[in-house]
């Protein structure tokens, strides 16, 4: 059975009003006002400025830095690190 070619119909401004408030109250309550805020309201490059700078200040007050696990190096394709994964094959006659 094929999907019907008809496109629902727009919703009005205040359903999609309706919608972006469940939206918000969601990530208000999943993460907080100021997160939501942030995910919600700036744009991507205000968001990793406002990031950086969260860091940036956690930093200056003795939070330290995210600890890097051996796997990470290892399996992560986005670090500059990257090593191939290691061969699970085994040569029994080695």
């Amino acid at each position: 059975m094929k999907a019907p070619l008809k496109l629902l119909p727009r919703l009005s401004r205040e359903k999609l009003a309706r919608i972006r408030e469940i939206e918000r109250d969601f990530h208000v309550r999943a993460i907080g006002e100021e997160l939501a805020r942030v995910n919600l309201v700036m744009t991507k490059e205000q968001r990793h400025r406002y990031i950086d700078w969260m860091r940036e200040t956690a930093r200056k007050h003795g939070v330290k830095p995210e600890k890097k696990f051996p796997y990470d190096e290892q399996w992560s394709p986005n670090e500059s690190s990257y090593r191939a994964a290691p061969s699970l094959e085994t040569n029994a006659g080695d």
